[in-house]
């Protein structure tokens, strides 16, 4: 009897496993990537704020972020002279990965420029600004968006005449979102 209890026992469970190997199922799936174009940022034009005339305080010259001739604001309405020289935004392209979307970093401190004098007269440059604000998504055929950065320049006050340039220049990144 105990033979045939233990035979019944061996049978039910090699059913059971025949029996629920039946139901197991299984698949295959492919495995898939894409490498996209790196981001890349190219300076096409320098920022520049033009010419500005030495005021007898402190005063301040703000370069607004657009195409084209922007728009120069400052503190004193004298410091502007009718012959504004070239004041230009810095302008960027952006090329990467058609419609993909990215991101914008600024510089997060000031640029010192001064006028290469032996004992150097300097002015700062702050207050970053871009165009678009937002919104940054590159070209869905070409891939490309052009952007443009602005920025305020803090005179001093008499601001000793000269041509000011940066020995640093100031970085603006760019990555995919």
């Amino acid at each position: 009897m105990k033979k045939l209890i233990l035979s019944l026992i061996v049978l039910l469970a090699i059913a059971a496993g025949a029996y629920a190997q039946a139901y197991i199922k299984s698949d295959v799936a492919n495995v898939h990537a894409k490498i996209v174009a790196p981001i890349q940022i190219d300076n096409k034009v320098q920022l520049n704020f033009g010419n500005i005339a030495s005021a007898s305080a402190i005063a301040t010259v703000e370069i607004v972020a657009m195409s084209g001739t922007p728009t120069r604001n400052a503190s004193s309405l004298h410091m502007l002279p009718v012959n504004t020289g070239l004041p230009t935004a810095a302008e960027f392209e952006i090329i990467g990965e058609p419609s993909y979307l990215y991101t914008v970093t600024l510089p997060s401190t000031a640029t010192t420029i001064d006028d290469n004098a032996s004992t150097p007269n300097i002015m700062i440059v702050d207050n970053w600004t871009v165009s678009p604000a937002s919104g940054w998504a590159l070209d869905g055929t070409s891939g490309k968006q052009t952007i443009y950065v602005g920025a305020t320049l803090h005179v001093g006050a008499s601001q000793v005449a000269g041509v000011y340039d940066s020995d640093v220049d100031f970085t603006v990144s760019v990555d995919y979102n």
